[in-house]
């Protein structure tokens, strides 16, 4: 059961450590947009300053995103997907002659 599990997550990020970590970063600029977008002062008394504004937040949060978009673009571009859902280059692939979906 875990290594089915173990599978699918690897699966998702495409067997690929590059794809794995832009997919971090668009869920972290994510996240982070929405506790920049949170008013805290409701929440606790506490004066929390982090030295950011909510507009530097967002376009810390917006430049995320975009740069893990990007990334994964960029990692894909080049490869194609082999019947074991593993991103190769098109050059390897066609010069091991892999079974390409």
């Amino acid at each position: 059961m875990f290594q089915s599990f173990v599978d699918r997550v690897k699966a998702f990020f495409k067997r690929s450590w590059s794809i794995f970590l832009a997919r971090i970063e668009i869920f972290t600029g994510f996240i982070i947009g929405v506790v920049g977008a949170i008013d805290w002062a409701g929440f606790a008394n506490i004066d929390f300053d982090a030295g950011f504004t909510n507009n530097q937040l967002f376009w810390f949060s917006i430049g995320l995103v975009i740069k893990g978009v990007i990334s994964e673009i960029g990692r894909r571009s080049g490869t194609v997907t082999t019947t074991n859902d593993q991103l190769v280059p098109v050059n390897v692939a066609k010069a091991a002659d892999l079974d390409i979906k």
